[in-house]
């Protein structure tokens, strides 16, 4: 039940991401507004962390890549439909298009380095 919940919870937050940007981008650029959003989910993830105590990279080294990674990735994205949405993109046909991400990867993943793909 509790996966269940957790999972729901994260579809609605990840969805209303897309909605909460549109409605954004009037009163700021797409960078300024990536920014603000970045630095709210920095605080809230922040006491999360303290609530739920998680384990932490346990070398500089593992915490410098796995920190970088995640923003490079993160940041591109965010900024890529933050751009569309500006440009007049509706929010919808963006989450449609980074809904089609995943089964996209696995297609390259087959074509180009014959992964095995499975349902599971």
């Amino acid at each position: 039940m509790k996966t269940v919940t957790l999972s729901l919870l994260f579809v609605r937050l990840y969805g209303s991401g897309f909605v909460a940007t549109e409605y954004g981008i009037p009163f700021a650029d797409p960078v300024t507004f990536l920014v603000i959003r970045f630095a709210i989910t920095a605080m809230v993830l922040g006491v999360i962390c303290l609530i739920i105590k998680p384990a932490f990279p346990t070398t500089i080294k593992e915490l410098i890549n796995i920190v970088s990674a995640g923003s490079l990735i993160v940041s591109a994205f965010s900024l890529g439909v933050f751009i569309t949405i500006d440009q007049g993109i509706s929010a919808a046909t963006s989450a449609l298009i980074i809904s089609f991400q995943p089964l996209l990867a696995s297609l390259i993943a087959n074509l180009f380095f014959k992964t095995k793909i499975s349902m599971v």
